[in-house]
């Protein structure tokens, strides 16, 4: 369902950095005037949406510089709390755009503002807002594969059973590396 969204916001522990806040200009006070709830709630909900949504799919996570960033903070989040990182395939449309327009040169030849333009001709509004950049990489998403010559479903079904193919492999390592310092 690529059109399914969850957003809420969640407030965080700690402080908002200055610089958060000059990219993003949601302040701590603003995130307790919106009810916002603190991270573990807001990841059980949306580990129970994502559940609601799936089917009997593949679901795949997507972010633009997500493996950086936003999939490793999640993880590290989640971990925090006690939780299980989410099981699902993670892809990142910046890697994805360096792969598929490798001669780009220059500052912000491969940032989502750029990439968004690229693909729809238009403006972002509401750039490095949550909900507007979440909405800007189905088309990033789109006009990559189909610039790289392939099929967005088609594309997203083979990384979604690479990623499986992979997990299943790391897993099988760590299960090896557990019984071998059990049995030494």
């Amino acid at each position: 369902q690529a059109h399914a969204r969850y957003m809420e916001f969640v407030k965080p522990d700690g402080s908002i950095s200055y610089g958060a806040f000059q990219i993003h200009g949601i302040s701590k006070g603003t995130l307790e005037k919106l009810g916002a709830r603190g991270f573990a709630d807001v990841f059980d909900d949306a580990a129970a949406w994502l559940v609601s949504v799936r089917g009997d799919g593949d679901l795949v996570l997507v972010a633009h510089n997500g493996d950086d960033f936003d999939f490793p903070v999640l993880d590290a989040l989640a971990e925090d709390v006690g939780r299980e990182a989410f099981p699902y395939a993670c892809l990142d449309t910046i890697k994805l755009a360096r792969r598929v327009f490798p001669g780009r040169t220059g500052s912000g030849s491969y940032n989502l503002l750029r990439l968004y333009g690229d693909a729809t001709h238009e403006p972002l509004d509401g750039h490095h807002g949550a909900l507007a950049d979440a909405r800007a990489l189905e088309p990033v998403l789109a006009h990559l594969v189909k610039a790289g010559g392939g099929d967005v479903e088609a594309y997203v079904r083979r990384f979604a059973a690479a990623w499986r193919k992979r997990d299943a492999a790391r897993a099988g390592r760590r299960a090896s590396a557990l019984l071998e310092n059990e049995a030494a």
